[in-house]
């Protein structure tokens, strides 16, 4: 929301919530958009479970959220990159298996390879130039969650057919509600997870903050800005 770039703000008792102990004010910061993202998709409305696949794509805050997550879950994880240093962050990480999708184009049908069938769920980032391919990597009767639009919002003349034939559910996120927020900050607590944070920067440079993520490909995890 605007204007919570300051040192201190007022807000109604109803809009905060207590933060895991565990966590420092950093890491805390991560949690109401893209850790919310990733619980209410896969854990909420997915009901992801243990032996469950899924896709994630890219290594920003929702996917690596959603990595996390997985691994808590019992479930396993494929993520997509451009880049080989960061697939390799994301096996560190516990990561399954790594796509990198420069190097395979038809990264769906690596992921139907890889399954013998197709993934349970697909955390999809990037939205017009990535959703037909997250149907057709799904196994029949998954569910591709669409968190972003990162390549735009329009597909022309899109055939649904995917869609029947995979028996789909396409979810679109609003992020979650505070009821989200408490059952994943107690889960969070429990397996002392820590969030990934690329990099920190303090207040007065908050414009190279968001120059950063403007850039989209150079972070992995997070971007944080210390108050």
């Amino acid at each position: 929301m605007n204007g919570v770039a300051a040192e201190y703000v007022v807000l109604h008792e109803d809009g905060v919530v207590p933060i895991p102990d565990h966590l420092s004010w950093e890491e805390a910061a991560t949690l109401p958009i893209a850790s919310l993202t990733a619980w209410s998709m896969l854990i909420e409305y997915g009901g992801l479970q243990a032996g469950d696949t899924l896709l994630l794509q890219g290594t920003g805050g929702v996917s690596i959220f959603g990595l996390q997550f997985s691994i808590m879950a019992g479930a396993r994880a494929i993520i997509t990159s451009s880049s080989n240093a960061k697939l390799e962050r994301a096996k560190a990480l516990g990561a399954w298996q790594t796509i990198n999708y420069s190097e395979v184009p038809d990264w769906d049908q690596k992921v139907l390879e890889l399954t013998d069938g197709g993934v349970d769920h697909v955390l999809d980032v990037g939205g017009a130039a990535t959703m037909v391919k997250s149907i057709n990597a799904l196994r029949t009767g998954g569910t591709v969650s669409m968190v972003g639009f990162l390549s735009g919002l329009t597909i022309s003349e899109y055939d649904v057919t995917g869609i029947l034939q995979k028996a789909a559910t396409v979810r679109g996120s609003q992020v979650g509600n505070r009821d989200h927020l408490e059952k994943m900050n107690r889960a969070i607590a429990h397996h002392r997870l820590h969030p990934v944070i690329d990099r920190v920067f303090p207040l007065d440079r908050i414009g190279e903050a968001f120059a950063l993520l403007a850039e989209g490909k150079q972070y992995f995890g997070k971007i944080v800005v210390q108050i």
